[in-house]
């Protein structure tokens, strides 16, 4: 049972794609002000720097490589979903992290750890530095997918928690910032820098984009 203190955060993303923006909707419990409606600015997407300096990459970017990991997110969606409904967290969000952090288990070694970082765990590569992980069930298991989504939700609060008077797509936005680089390591920045501190400084907005594109394609 989900504890009363905690927000229940259902996240619906929808495509508007006559003028590139995203709506997050989203209901809390009463313990907390709820999520309004919002909408802001499409996601930048992936990106990659080349031996010049230079950045490219974007939102197609984050899509085609989303869509290669299709076919074994479809294998744990039950999962995914259940996790989601644990939290109140949109499942396409936690299947982006999933697809992001580990290629959907594409990127994991025979003991369910990240082949280049041995710190990184399971589909939802959480950081055996920053928790206690749950291995039980291995690294596909409904665990594993049950204590990342928690770990995600930790974040969500934090950000709303420090940051009350943001937007809440933006809170959202950085919660999922948060969530990579670890709560305590993570500097809440202004909101034009939530990826300074990720993985690629791209992390939040590679996430959001792939998850905009399993939900309008109906995956999640």
């Amino acid at each position: 049972m989900v504890p009363s203190s905690f927000v229940l955060i259902n996240l619906f993303l929808f495509v508007y794609a006559s003028n590139g923006f995203v709506m997050v909707k989203a209901n809390a419990t009463p313990s907390r002000q709820p999520y309004a409606d919002t909408i802001y600015p499409l996601t930048a997407g992936w990106e990659q720097t080349i031996a010049t300096g230079a950045r490219y990459g974007g939102v197609s970017k984050s899509e085609y490589r989303v869509s290669s990991d299709v076919w074994r997110l479809e294998k744990v969606k039950c999962k995914i979903v259940a996790a989601g409904r644990l939290t109140g967290i949109d499942p396409a969000i936690l299947a982006a992290i999933a697809s992001r952090g580990s290629e959907a288990g594409y990127q994991l070694n025979s003991r369910g750890y990240n082949y280049h970082s041995a710190t990184k765990y399971g589909y939802m590569q959480l950081s055996t530095t920053r928790n206690h992980v749950v291995t039980s069930g291995g690294p596909s298991g409904q665990p594993h997918f049950d204590q990342a989504a928690k770990v995600l939700r930790s974040a969500l609060e934090y950000v709303e928690d420090h940051r009350s008077y943001w937007q809440k797509a933006m809170q959202v936005k950085a919660g999922i910032a948060a969530y990579d680089v670890g709560v305590h390591n993570y500097i809440i920045p202004s909101t034009s820098s939530i990826d300074m501190q990720t993985s690629n400084k791209d992390y939040s907005n590679d996430v959001l984009a792939r998850a905009k594109y399993l939900r309008r394609k109906g995956i999640f």
